[in-house]
């Protein structure tokens, strides 16, 4: 036997079977026929979602906005790109996060298994 040739039609065999399960190959409508048109089993599901969800008609707001939004405030710094030296502090700090995680995952490691 090669290395990777081991129960190789069993695990596709179990694949193929878990795919059928998991399909859907026709839907029921509200008269009890059988579609089986993807197009049309889209339209049932689509109809029925819609048919559960519901809609609602807006008549008013429970809050006021202006109240909310403070109109004094000035965001236009928000509107100003990045500086490079503000992109690489960004960047250092990304790596010291991702190093000091992966130093942590080795501490861990270790200290399971009585290192």
């Amino acid at each position: 036997m090669k290395l990777g040739d081991e129960n190789s039609n069993f695990f596709h065999a179990n694949a193929t079977i878990k795919h059928r399960r998991n399909l859907i190959s026709g839907l029921a409508d509200n008269d009890g026929s059988l579609v089986y048109d993807h197009a049309q089993r889209t339209y049932l599901i689509w109809r029925d979602f819609k048919d559960r969800l519901g809609t609602s008609n807006f008549e008013n707001m429970l809050f006021n906005l202006d109240s909310l939004l403070d109109n004094g405030v000035d965001l236009s710094s928000l509107e100003i790109p990045f500086s490079n030296p503000e992109i690489d502090n960004i960047i250092k700090i990304c790596q010291l996060i991702s190093l000091q995680g992966l130093m942590d995952s080795i501490m861990n490691f270790s200290k399971s298994d009585g290192l």
